[in-house]
Formats: structure tokens, sequence, C-alpha cells
């Protein structure tokens, strides 16, 4: 080092710092790959169980507002018009909660879901006598 001009000292200086600062930026976007990676496994389950009850909610939200149509209408041909609807909304929530179980992770959503089932339970039972009742032009059990 000590017969080369100063140039030459410059140049292999700021060899060595690229080098360094080359080095520094493959191991910092390295690094960020794998927060990356880990953000994203992190996140998958309650993303994909976020989205799991947000359809299971529109499709019950969408099954009440058929039953209250029924129950509140005078027509009585909607429980006919509207039960293939009915089963097909009733087995969509049976494969939602059949998905969203294995993902349930605390004590407290488990507790949760079971409640819903228990609420959901009755509910069918509900909409099964409002049904009928509506299918025997009984206005008045149906609305109530």
């Amino acid at each position: 080092m000590k017969n080369l001009n100063i140039g030459n000292k410059i140049a292999v200086v700021f060899g060595i710092v690229l080098v360094v600062a080359t080095a520094i930026t493959i191991v910092g976007l390295w690094q960020l790959d794998t927060v990356m990676k880990s953000n994203q496994e992190l996140m998958a389950t309650p993303l994909a169980k976020e989205r799991l009850v947000s359809d299971w909610y529109r499709t019950i939200y969408g099954g009440s507002r058929r039953t209250i149509a029924i129950a509140k209408s005078s027509d009585s041909s909607l429980v006919a018009f509207f039960a293939a609807d009915s089963a097909q909304g009733t087995r969509e929530v049976e494969e939602l909660m059949a998905k969203v179980q294995p993902l349930l992770t605390s004590p407290e959503e488990k507790q949760l879901v079971q409640e819903i089932a228990l609420a959901r339970t009755a509910n069918n039972a509900t909409r099964a006598a409002v049904g009928v009742a509506r299918a025997a032009n009984d206005h008045e059990t149906a609305t109530a």
C-alpha cells in the first residue's frame, strides 16, 4: 500500500467500502425477505378465519332476511320459492362452520362457536316453524 500513489489508495479504499456496502445491502434484503415470509405465515390463519366468519355472517344475514320476508308477507308461496335458497344457505353455513373449527385456537373461540351452534339450532327450528305456519296461511303464528 506504501508504493501506491494517492489516487490508487483512494480507489482501493472506495472499492472496500463499496464491497462492504453491497454485502450489508444483500444481508438486509435477505433479512427483509425472511421477515416478510414470517409475517405472511403469521397472518395466514387469522386472515383465513376472518374471511370465513365474514362469509358465514353474510350467509346467516341473508337467511334471516329471507325468513323475515316470508313471515311478514301475505304470500304463502314464498316458502316454496325460497326453499332452495334456504337449503343452500344451510349447506353453506355447515361447510363454513366445518372450515372454521380447525382454525379456532383459544378456548374462548371454541366456546363462542358452541354457543353459536346452539343458537343456530334454535334459529333453524324457528325458521321451520315460520315456513310451516306460512304454508298453512297462519299469518299470526308466522309473524309471531
